[in-house]
């Protein structure tokens, strides 16, 4: 590159910045991030440049500006050592677009990873070679589990690789090719990742019980997905609301109405009490639970345990608006209405502060 060519380049990428990136006032209006990646790689270390300016796209942009604005030949003259002037005029003109691929960050694995992470709508841009490219499917699969869609199906023929990708994230099972939505293998480890994976499986694979139990082991209300026999099956409903006790309102109505199980749901969440058979909202013990849990359970109780001034200070000590759900003799105690008046002023004064 000769001098003459260099003074030209060092005059244009200013005059870009300035024209494109600054509002009259100084201010920054816009900018293009592939250019500023472009230049930041070449300007600072290239991994820490692109980790800061993904992370903090305006800090960064901001700190690279003034920096060029005040040392331009430092940083245009280390551009343009690895930069064909046609090709940079190019960039300029364009708008910048140019950079993504002049810089090959379409190609970096590390860069590709990074904007991935910041913004999903960067997987667009990622390189068929990176495409092929297990390790960085590996590396992105875990935060963007859609970049599948573009891959080339026969990346899905190992299966080891295919397992691991599913230890990086459940959600790929969705962009695999079908058989493996009735594979064992690889629904067992979905499931222990996340329940509601089973919502991918194949209705033959939710017969295993195995598999379901896993699932709603660590999701409760993944319960909703089981089978209609799965449902009357005691372990796995005493899984579900072991994990949550709101699974209760997809249980078979056989364990609705068995105490055990009930209060077992009741003390894991209080809600659940609105799931159980009607018999069991007027026993004593299963309501006192549930609305130690949860004030707000009391709204579910018999109306005869509504009408239990123990229970309903319990209640509104926990949830203040229980008291709209007590019986009206309870609602005119005064020591009650005195409770609710207390706990009501109590969240009066609590909310403006929180608020501020």
């Amino acid at each position: 590159m000769t001098a003459e060519e260099k003074q030209i380049l060092r005059k244009e990428i200013p005059k870009y910045i300035q024209e494109n990136c600054y509002a009259t006032d100084g201010s920054i209006k816009c900018y293009d991030l592939w250019l500023v990646g472009w230049v930041a790689g070449e300007f600072y270390d290239r991994k820490n440049a692109m980790r800061v300016l993904i992370s903090n796209e305006y800090g960064l942009l901001g700190n690279l500006l003034n920096k060029l604005a005040r040392e331009p030949d430092e940083a245009i003259y280390r551009l343009i050592e690895r930069t064909d002037l046609s090709e940079i005029l190019k960039a300029i003109k364009a708008g910048g677009n140019l950079a993504l691929y002049k810089n090959e960050l379409d190609t970096d694995p590390y860069a590709m990873r990074l904007l991935i992470e910041h913004n999903k709508k960067y997987m667009k841009h990622v390189d068929q070679a990176l495409l092929r490219s297990g390790s960085f499917l590996l590396s992105v699969a875990g935060s963007c589990p859609e970049i599948l869609q573009n891959v080339f199906s026969h990346m899905f023929l190992d299966e080891t690789f295919v397992f691991s990708l599913i230890k990086k994230n459940y959600v790929c099972l969705k962009y695999l090719p079908h058989r493996y939505r009735s594979d064992y293998r690889i629904c067992m480890e979905a499931a222990r990742q996340e329940g509601f994976s089973m919502m991918y499986f194949d209705p033959a694979i939710r017969e295993a019980d195995e598999i379901v139990l896993e699932a709603v082991s660590n999701r409760g209300n993944a319960l909703s997905l089981a089978t209609s026999r799965q449902r009357k099956d005691r372990s796995i409903v005493y899984a579900a609301v072991a994990n949550c006790g709101l699974a209760l309102d997809y249980a078979d109505e056989v364990w609705k109405k068995d105490v055990e199980l009930v209060s077992l749901a009741v003390a894991t969440h209080g809600l659940a009490l609105r799931y159980a058979a009607q018999e069991l909202r007027d026993h004593e013990q299963i309501v006192r639970t549930a609305v130690q849990n949860n004030g707000y359970a009391i709204s579910a109780a018999s109306k005869r345990l509504q009408d239990d001034r123990e229970l309903a200070m319990l209640a509104i000590s926990s949830y203040t608006d229980a008291y709209k759900y007590l019986s009206p003799r309870l609602q005119n105690d005064p020591e009650i209405k005195s409770l609710y008046e207390v706990k009501k002023e109590e969240e009066n004064q609590w909310l403006p502060s929180k608020m501020r």
